[in-house]
């Protein structure tokens, strides 16, 4: 057993040796977590990695499990749980090491057999990453990028079709021209209608292509392309398509592969299905239900986030609060309903009068907080003073007429001396 005292010297270790299991804090200090975990898993790919973690996120646990990490793992620990999770990490050492000999065993002897065993593994491997996988966008990428791993294809695609309008996502080895991109989205559509006899127009359909070699210029399609087209099915309902464009050049497809798409297809119905829970269930978590803006614990954990994003690149973050003057005189002469009318009001002007990179939420009753990453104490105050107007001058309708609401608003921006912590932002401002 080997232990490292700094990032540094655990990408040392990992270059020169091969571990059954690696464990890695998410901060070392000089470096991520992240990067021990690429360059163990570079060295040997059947290597397993556990991050230990005080303050990551979801989206810290995504990307590692993502980058092929065994576990994820929230401080703070108990040996309990490193004891089990190590247990498991060599458990899936042991099958993965067994799987490549087999592999290699059987490659001597029958190539059908070996690219069998090297399909269900690549199989296990994508079913394993679509477990821990809680969001579509990263579904989809995981998906369209084992497919291409497994199947010798000039592109592979998912239409995924809501509420009227579609998203067509595709990958591919080179970039695809606009001709085919729109060869592409064309079949996609086609095999749609014939599977669900609903019309969408093109100028519905939002097509977002990616390339895995983006050096390259565009290219066509081969005109002789087979493609193997999957309905995506959730909870018996088809939401999409998957397929996959193999160029034959003329020659008989390879049977071993046909079978993978349909194989991918169901993990990733699965995948999408516990994404979209997933993420109704994380929206009621995070949210407050009057206003749609991030409750008082989520906010507070963006905060956390922001902040220490800001003190890592020495950048600007400014904050503003924004209380309801004299609510509760709303709430006693019109009642609470009115009130709450109200309140969804000043959330919509503060969603009007922000930018996309800016954070909002509801700290309490009537009050309100804007987070604004990159932006000086000028900036904050100009911000301030034009959420005040617009929400001075904004008819409130209120029991068939309207009635005027001010707010009061603070502004605090660190860098300062007398910020250290989150808290001290919001104490300031």
């Amino acid at each position: 057993m080997d232990t490292a005292t700094s990032g540094r010297q655990a990408l040392s270790l990992a270059e020169q040796n091969v571990y059954d299991v690696a464990i890695s804090d998410l901060d070392l200090g000089d470096m991520s977590g992240m990067k021990v975990l690429e360059r163990v898993k570079a060295r040997a790919r059947t290597s397993e990695v556990i991050l230990l973690s005080g303050y990551g996120t979801q989206e810290h646990a995504t990307e590692a499990i993502d980058l092929g990490a065994s576990a994820y793992i929230q401080k703070p620990i108990t040996f309990a749980e490193v004891d089990a999770r190590v247990r498991e990490a060599l458990a899936k050492r042991r099958f993965a090491t067994g799987v490549e000999e087999a592999i290699r065993g059987a490659g001597e002897k029958d190539r059908s057999l070996s690219g069998h065993l090297g399909q269900l593994f690549l199989l296990y491997d994508l079913g394993k990453r679509l477990i821990a996988t809680p969001d579509y966008p990263r579904v989809i990428d995981t998906v369209l990028d084992s497919l291409l791993s497994m199947v010798e294809c000039e592109c592979a695609y998912i239409l995924l079709v809501e509420h009227g309008g579609a998203d067509l996502h595709i990958l591919s080895g080179p970039p695809l021209s606009r001709a085919a991109l729109d060869a592409v989205r064309d079949n996609a559509l086609v095999f749609w209608r014939s599977l669900r006899k609903e019309a969408i127009e093109d100028s519905q359909v939002q097509v977002h292509p990616r390339s895995r070699r983006d050096g390259e210029g565009p290219r066509d399609l081969d005109p002789t392309s087979r493609t193997t087209k999957v309905p995506l099915s959730v909870q018996g309902k088809i939401v999409g398509v998957l397929s996959v464009q193999q160029a034959t050049g003329g020659a008989e497809a390879d049977p071993n592969a046909e079978h993978l798409p349909y194989i991918a297809g169901n993990l990733a119905a699965l995948a999408l299905d516990n994404a979209s829970l997933h993420r109704h269930t994380r929206m009621l978590a995070l949210t407050d239900g009057l206003t749609g803006l991030l409750n008082h614990r989520a906010f507070l954990d963006r905060l956390h986030q922001e902040f220490d994003r800001s003190r890592r690149y020495h950048s600007l973050l400014s904050l503003i609060m924004i209380d309801v003057d004299d609510f509760k005189s709303v709430n006693d002469t019109h009642g609470h309903l009115q009130g709450d009318i109200a309140l969804e009001g000043i959330a919509h002007i503060l969603r009007k009068t922000s930018r996309e990179s800016d954070i909002l939420g509801r700290y309490g009753g009537e009050e309100f907080v804007a987070l604004l990453p990159e932006t000086n104490p000028s900036q904050a105050l100009l911000k301030a003073e034009r959420i005040r107007k617009e929400i001075e001058k904004h008819p409130f309708p209120v029991d068939g007429a309207t009635i005027p609401i001010t707010v009061s608003l603070g502004v605090a921006t660190w860098p300062n001396p007398q910020i250290q912590k989150p808290a001290d932002l919001i104490r300031d401002a």
